[in-house]
């Protein structure tokens, strides 16, 4: 098996050190920044209490990648991006939230229970960065996997796109 070290090592030349320093704002929350083909922005998303209660089945969420089926919505209606090539790469997540199909099942649990016992939805995450560009992944794009991953700790990532995934996909 590969280490991250000699992993990193072996795709040296392939992200410039503008690359590299854009990549470490972005995963400190900095945003606005252009350097080669990485981009990472401040996009507008869906609001979260928008889709809150009976409309929670139309919540939109991300339709590839390894945050397949992970809700889109934000607390403040924004969130920070990381662009390779006009793709998104990393999506940043914001805090603690629930899944649409937790909330219908909430509301149908709601329904048919006595008002004593309480039932609530499962709360998925605490937030972090999620994978959301789907292979392939070219050489370039493995390397920004990989400084992402060297440069982060576990409990950045969401549990869609763990720590684990993200150097595994970097290799």
């Amino acid at each position: 098996m590969i280490k991250l070290k000699d992993l990193i090592l072996e795709k040296k030349g392939l992200l410039s050190n503008d690359e590299k320093n854009l990549i470490n704002k972005y995963l400190r929350s900095g945003h606005g920044d252009k350097a080669g083909d990485l981009e990472s922005k401040l996009i507008k998303v869906p609001f979260e209490d928008k889709y809150k209660s009976t409309n929670a089945k139309k919540t939109p969420v991300f339709k590839s990648g390894p945050a397949k089926g992970l809700p889109m919505t934000q607390k403040d209606g924004y969130s920070r991006v990381l662009k390779y090539k006009g793709d998104n790469i990393f999506f940043e997540k914001d805090g603690m939230y629930v899944y649409p199909q937790d909330i219908l099942d909430f509301l149908s649990h709601a329904d048919s229970k006595d008002d004593d016992e309480s039932y609530k939805p499962i709360e998925r995450h605490r937030g972090g960065f999620a994978l959301v560009k789907d292979k392939p992944y070219d050489a370039k794009l493995k390397a920004v996997l990989a400084h992402a991953a060297s440069k982060t700790v576990k409990g950045h990532w969401v549990q869609e796109t763990p720590l684990s995934t993200i150097k595994k996909l970097g290799k």
